[in-house]
């Protein structure tokens, strides 16, 4: 669903910044999505559009709330999980206005706009054979990155939240209970690791593997179809 709204007088404020080169990725996708084959090049906008409101929506994604020069947009974006995925949206949006002859071709463009889904790793969700939700962070994973996984992890994650970690950093690491039932450590910091999960005033269920098929092939005996997985790392 998207239409227009009045134009309200307040704003909606959050940090939504990611590194550059994973907005460049996610952006490109987004234009695609609004453009198809033919999406214009991502480029600096005169255009300028305002996220004023974001909320989850009860069957995944977002309902967002779009100022664009006066224009007020709502759309719905179930593909976005994460509130690190609107951003590159408003960019998209905004280069899309730019090129938009008329009111009319920007609605319409923004009406493609809502079937955007973020490229493979980069915070993507699909099911596993189990039908669990997993959520795939390894593209492009920084310790920026997974930490917006856990947290994403954390916010759509309705029963059991297992999170699968590759060579955490120990600050990441410390506060991953925080968001995860089950804790799968994988590579060669994983005393380090350890030591930092386990000082964290939060209690989780950690295991640690030295690769990622050996935690593949353990997990797989425990996935249950109601599990919520995040996989971060390369």
């Amino acid at each position: 669903m998207m239409k227009l709204v009045q134009k309200r007088n307040t704003k909606f404020q959050t940090n939504l910044s990611r590194t550059d080169a994973w907005n460049a990725v996610v952006t490109d996708a987004a234009l695609k999505a609004a453009f198809g084959e033919g999406a214009p090049s991502r480029k600096e906008s005169s255009v300028r559009a305002t996220l004023r409101r974001a909320a989850r929506l009860i069957r995944g994604g977002f309902a967002l709330e779009i100022d664009v020069e006066g224009l007020i947009l709502e759309l719905n974006v179930p593909g976005v999980v994460s509130r690190y995925q609107i951003a590159p949206v408003i960019t998209a949006l905004e280069i899309a206005a730019g090129v938009a002859v008329t009111r009319r071709s920007l609605l319409q463009i923004a009406q493609r706009l809502q079937s955007f889904m973020p490229p493979k790793g980069y915070l993507s969700i699909s099911k596993t054979k189990e039908g669990a939700q997993l959520l795939d962070d390894t593209a492009a994973s920084t310790p920026e990155s997974m930490l917006a996984g856990l947290k994403t992890l954390a916010a759509i994650g309705k029963h059991r939240r297992l999170a699968v970690l590759e060579n955490p950093p120990p600050s990441v690491a410390a506060i991953s209970p925080q968001y995860a039932d089950m804790i799968l450590v994988v590579g060669d910091t994983n005393a380090t690791a350890r030591d930092a999960i386990h000082a964290s005033e939060n209690d989780a269920d950690t295991h640690h593997f030295q690769t990622s098929a050996e935690a593949k092939k353990w997990m797989s005996k425990y996935i249950k179809s109601t599990d919520t997985i995040l996989i971060s790392g390369t």
